[in-house]
């Protein structure tokens, strides 16, 4: 049986939306990490923030040695 973490990593202004805020979907599944192309925009991150308590999520802060673009994640 494979197991899978679904999880949405924030962006504050990535490179592709450099005046935008943006939630990407991954996966980890089997020790592997997989981006899907389910992305949210938005022009702040109240309103990404929003989405994500609508989905049930939890928040992860970032780590330290993440991108400093990361914000943090979403499981």
């Amino acid at each position: 049986m494979s197991l899978e973490l679904r999880m949405w990593v924030v962006y504050y202004h990535p490179a592709d939306y450099p005046e935008q805020w943006v939630a990407r979907e991954r996966i980890v599944r089997d020790g592997k990490e997989h981006v899907t192309e389910n992305v949210i925009v938005a022009p702040n991150l109240a309103a990404i923030r929003n989405r994500m308590i609508e989905m049930h999520l939890t928040y992860v802060p970032r780590k330290q040695s993440d991108d400093p673009k990361i914000v943090g994640c979403w499981i």
